[in-house]
């Protein structure tokens, strides 16, 4: 007999003791059941003692190792104990989840693979397939994956809820929608399904519905990042104070969340709250000191309060941190600038571009970049990918016909072209219009009400929609901003002539007998614009300060139809400065007013083009870092030869400026 065989010996051993080995197992098994690891893991290692090939104490101390997280150690046991039972389901299905939390998501699909082959059914084995596939990125193989979990149970909540997420990452965000609603069917208390759902129809752009989603999370579980991503989209509606409150009751249930930090900075900055804004950031660097995106946030900030160097530091830290941050190179691009270094503003801005073919506001930052240093060619093809950036797009309205780009023929066609920005702007580029005309076209155009009138009287027109009018049918339109694009206009082949606008000679007339006699020199002023333009900290003056100009020799008129709240005290003090406020109600009454006018001093406003467009002298006020049609280091504009340019030689110093300007105004030999 061979009973000294070692082999032998460990399968008799085997043989003998396999009964002891499973009564170990299912007093283990019972343990585990009740979530005592420690003694599960004891009974089942000395059910290995009895017995070694032990599948069942393998396979269980395998998923006791999962468990732990002790992925190595869980998939050696686990594939020792499918040695011995190769053929076994879900053994298969547990070594495919400890192979997916090594982050080995290709050799999971593998084992679930192999689960399938024995058992094609297995509802864990599909479904886990599919987590595989989802941590792969194969979103489509994921979701067939569910699809045939759901085929087998179609209410196995796992299934029905990861095949939504697949759905929104293949983009079909309707069909994603309804897939949470499904979930949400067979769990109504799912408040992870509400909240992805609100995701999909925030993406999709249903705003409201996702704010309902939102909502049904927080009912269930007060969580911050729903209330973060309810903000969200409360912004987005334009609800501001609404949005700002989500975000503080995501604060106030974490103090550490950074991203609502963050998200509360950029709504503050919003609402001009930039101090408050910067604090926002602050805390959440304080809470995520690595997180780029509010490093870029905090230079945005600093560069809004003029503390150029901090933000560029601001932003290099976010680069530092992220080298692919788009947004941190394009916004240090914009502080370069800011700070007059175009050359290294435009570098910044290319890195960007490199990371990011597509980022129009990059594209658009260089177009006004190179203007500003007078290259037109370039410059206005980049400009033109502002129809691109979200802020512009959206307010595109839908025309009939073609977008006219320069290279149709207009001969006999019909063409509208329309206002897409402010007022100065649209008195700036409707210059343009004779030009379009020349090409043959029957030019209409559609403009603010507050220019109706005076654009009625434009060459080059040949009619003007009025307020309240529907937009006809043309064969072509073109925004006013792009036909410098379309018309190939560079510095030299600006229309030369002296003016393009002209008053109403019947109003011209009742301001002359409004005036009254002249009693020396008249000059008009504007000192602010529009407050909610985004550069009006930098180009309006304080009348306490701009007051100065008008101790000077000469009539002073107020050409500002509104005056500011801080404004008016220093306004009433001065009753030699003449006002008229409503008798203002167009820009064809300003025009008019200002064509009484032998001299305009204004800011850069709407006034100050529409002095130019008249031919009137005007002399204009400009801060160190002007908007980028005025260029820099001139005293002249070629877009209004009766224009003489006053800057800043100090960011924020218009008190030299303001002396210049009287000293120059004493000097003048009217």
């Amino acid at each position: 007999m061979l009973t000294n065989d070692p082999a032998m010996r460990s399968a008799r051993t085997g043989r003998q003791d396999a009964p002891a080995a499973a009564a170990l197992v299912a007093s283990a098994v019972a343990a585990h059941r009740q979530g005592r690891l420690a003694e599960a893991e004891a009974l089942y290692r000395a059910a290995l003692a009895a017995d070694p090939a032990s599948f069942d104490a393998l396979h269980m101390l395998g998923v006791i190792q999962a468990q732990r997280q002790n992925f190595p150690a869980a998939i050696d046991l686990l594939s020792k104990a499918l040695e011995i039972r190769p053929g076994d389901a879900i053994g298969h299905c547990n070594l495919g989840k400890a192979l997916r939390g090594s982050g080995r998501a290709q050799d999971a699909v593998a084992s679930y693979d192999r689960a399938l082959q024995t058992d094609p059914d297995n509802i864990d084995a599909l479904c886990n397939r599919g987590h595989a596939f989802r941590d792969l990125g194969r979103w489509d193989a994921a979701l067939a994956a569910y699809d045939a979990t759901l085929r087998q149970r179609p209410d196995q909540i796992e299934a029905l809820y990861h095949r939504a997420d697949a759905l929104v990452q293949l983009g079909r965000l309707d069909d994603a929608v309804a897939a949470y609603d499904a979930a949400i069917r067979v769990r109504p208390e799912f408040p992870e399904a509400c909240y992805n759902r609100g995701n999909a129809l925030f993406q999709s752009g249903r705003l409201e519905d996702a704010v309902a989603s939102y909502d049904a999370a927080l009912r269930i579980r007060a969580d911050p990042i729903f209330l973060n991503n309810r903000g969200n989209a409360l912004r987005a509606l334009g609800r501001l104070q609404a949005a700002l409150s989500s975000y503080e009751h995501a604060i106030a249930l974490d103090a550490n969340y950074a991203e609502a930090h963050s998200n509360r900075g950029n709504l503050l900055q919003v609402l001009k709250r930039v101090p408050e804004a910067l604090v926002s950031y602050e805390r959440a660097l304080a809470a995520l000191p690595d997180f780029a995106d509010a490093h870029s946030n905090r230079g945005t900030a600093l560069e809004a309060m003029d503390h150029l160097d901090g933000a560029l530091a601001s932003y290099e830290r976010a680069i530092e941190i992220d080298p692919s941050h788009a947004e941190a190179h394009n916004n240090r691009g914009n502080a370069l600038l800011d700070a007059g270094r175009i050359p290294e503003a435009l570098e910044s801005y290319e890195r960007a571009l490199a990371l990011r073919p597509d980022y129009a506001d990059a594209h658009v930052n260089i177009g006004m970049a190179l203007l500003l240093a007078g290259d037109f060619k370039r410059g206005w093809a980049e400009f033109d990918w502002r129809w691109r950036a979200p802020a512009v797009a959206n307010s595109r309205p839908e025309l009939a016909g073609a977008h006219w780009t320069g290279t149709d023929t207009l001969r006999g066609k019909s063409i509208l072209l329309w206002c897409e920005q402010g007022l100065g702007d649209s008195i700036q580029f409707c210059r343009f219009a004779p030009m379009v005309k020349a090409q043959g076209a029957t030019v209409l155009l559609w403009t603010h009400a507050a220019l109706e009138s005076l654009m009625a009287r434009m060459a080059g027109v040949d009619r003007v929609l009025r307020s309240g009018e529907a937009v006809p049918r043309t064969d072509f339109h073109c925004p006013l901003v792009s036909l410098p694009l379309a018309l190939d206009i560079d510095p030299d082949s600006l229309p030369a002539q002296h003016r393009y606008l002209h008053p109403d000679p019947a109003r011209v007339a009742a301001w002359t007998e409004r005036l009254g006699p002249r009693t020396g020199p008249r000059i008009g002023l504007a000192w602010s614009g529009n407050p909610e333009h985004k550069n009006d900290r930098r180009r309006s003056i304080p009348l306490r300060q701009f007051i100065d100009i008008a101790d000077g020799p000469g009539e002073f008129f107020c050409l500002q139809k509104d005056v500011r709240e801080q404004d008016r005290a220093v306004l009433e003090q001065r009753l030699d400065v003449r006002r008229f406020g409503d008798e203002l109600q167009d820009f064809a009454d300003t025009a008019a007013l200002i064509q009484h006018m032998d001299l305009v001093i204004a800011v850069d406003t709407s006034v100050a083009h529409l002095a130019g467009a008249l031919g009137r002298p005007l002399w204009l006020l400009l801060p160190q870092r002007p908007d980028w049609r005025w260029m820099l280091r001139r005293d002249d504009t070629p877009w209004y030869p009766s224009a003489r340019l006053f800057r800043q030689p100090e960011n924020g110093d218009w008190r030299s400026v303001i002396d210049r300007v009287a000293w120059e105004l004493a000097r003048q030999a009217w």
